[in-house]
C-alpha cells in the first residue's frame, strides 16, 4: 500500500506575509534620490518623482530591503573590528549623513578612513547586499576590466550614486563593501571620482528631471523590452493604468527650484507632505501621464480618447467613461 504524504500548509505564515505588506509604508519619498538617479530611463526617475504609482512592494521585496539593511549594520560593526579604520556613519547630531539640494538628496552609509589604496583619505562608504549571481558578476569584472572601471560595469545606478555622493560631499574616492545575503560573504570595490559623471548625475540630470513639466519620453515603444517588462511603472506606461491621486500628479502643481511644490490653482506657494499626498477635489491629471490622447478640454475636466477607442473624461479627481 503506498504511503500517504501531507503537504501541510501553514496559514500563520502566509498571514504573516500579509500583515508585513499591510502594514509596510509604501509611500514614495518626498524628494528625488541619489539612489535612483543613475536609472536609464528618465521617464522612470520622474514617475517615481512625480508618485505617478507604480507596483508596491510585495512579501520578498521587503524581506529584500530588511536584509540589506541588516546587513549594512552587520558590515559596519565588522569593519570597526579592524585596527586603524575610522567609519563614521551618523553627523555629530545622530542624523544619518546626507546633503539635499532643493529637491534631490541623498543620505550615505557613511565615510571611511584606512580603507582602499589610499588609506590616507577619506572614501565614502557604500555598502550593497546582492544575491550570488550578482556578487559573482563583480569579483569577474575586477579581473577583467580592473577594480577601478568594475562598479560602472557593474551596476550603472550605484555608479552614478557614488559619483553622486562625492561630488556632494567633495570626496575623491568611495569604498563599496558587497555581501550575499545574510552577509557571509563579503567583497571590496573601490572606484575613484569622475568629475564629468559626479557632475552629470549629481547636478545636471536632477535638474533636467525636476525642471521637465511632463513625462520625458519612454526608453523603449516595446512594453515587452526586458527593461520596461520589469519596471514598476509599466503598467502606467505602456498600460491602461491611471496614475494615483496626489498633488505631484496634477497639472496645476509645480517643483519649484528651492526644494518646494506649490499649487497655481489654489495660489499655494508652498504644499506641505500631507497636502500633496492627499490632493484636492479639483485634481487634474497631468495630461503627459494619461493614458490616452487628449481631445479636448474645459473649465475642470479634460477628456481623452483611449488606445482601445473608449472617451473617458477627467474632472474633479476622477476618471468617468462616457
Amino acid at each position: 500500500m503506498a504511503k500517504l504524504i501531507l503537504s501541510h500548509v501553514d496559514h500563520v505564515l502566509d498571514k504573516m506575509n500579509e500583515e508585513l505588506v499591510e502594514q509596510f509604508d509604501n509611500n514614495p519619498r518626498t524628494h528625488l534620490g541619489a539612489s535612483s538617479i543613475g536609472e536609464e530611463c528618465d521617464r522612470k526617475i520622474w514617475s517615481g518623482f512625480h508618485w505617478v504609482g507604480g507596483k508596491k512592494f510585495d512579501a520578498n521585496g521587503i524581506k529584500a530591503t530588511e536584509d540589506g539593511k541588516h546587513s549594512e549594520i552587520v558590515m559596519a560593526t565588522r569593519l570597526r573590528l579592524v585596527k586603524n579604520i575610522s567609519l563614521q556613519i551618523t553627523e555629530p547630531s545622530g542624523k544619518q549623513l546626507h546633503f539635499r539640494a532643493g529637491h534631490f538628496g541623498g543620505s550615505l552609509d557613511g565615510v571611511i578612513l584606512g580603507a582602499g589604496y589610499e588609506k590616507k583619505k577619506l572614501h565614502v562608504w557604500e555598502h550593497k547586499c546582492c544575491n550570488v549571481e550578482k556578487f559573482n558578476k563583480l569579483h569577474k569584472l575586477k579581473m577583467e576590466v580592473g577594480e577601478f572601471e568594475a562598479l560602472e560595469k557593474w551596476d550603472i545606478v550605484y555608479f552614478a550614486q557614488a559619483q553622486t555622493y562625492m561630488h556632494k560631499f567633495n570626496i575623491e574616492h568611495h569604498y563599496l563593501t558587497v555581501s550575499t545575503p545574510g552577509t557571509r560573504s563579503e567583497q571590496s570595490c573601490v572606484t575613484n571620482y569622475n568629475p564629468e559623471a559626479g557632475e552629470y548625475y549629481g547636478d545636471k540630470r536632477p535638474k533636467e528631471i525636476v525642471k521637465a513639466d511632463r513625462a520625458p519620453a519612454r526608453i523603449s515603444m516595446d512594453p515587452a523590452w526586458y527593461k520596461c517588462k520589469f519596471c514598476n511603472f509599466q503598467e502606467n506606461c505602456h498600460g491602461s493604468k491611471l496614475p494615483d491621486v496626489n498633488c505631484r500628479t496634477c497639472i496645476h502643481s509645480t517643483p519649484e527650484t528651492d526644494g518646494r511644490w506649490s499649487c497655481a490653482l489654489h495660489d499655494i506657494s508652498e504644499l506641505d507632505e500631507e497636502k500633496q499626498r492627499a490632493g484636492c477635489a479639483a485634481h487634474l491629471f497631468n495630461p503627459s501621464i494619461v493614458p490616452g490622447q487628449q481631445i479636448d478640454a474645459g473649465e475642470g475636466w479634460v477628456d481623452y480618447k483611449t488606445p482601445d477607442g473608449k472617451l473617458i473624461r477627467n474632472t474633479g479627481a476622477q476618471v468617468i467613461e462616457k
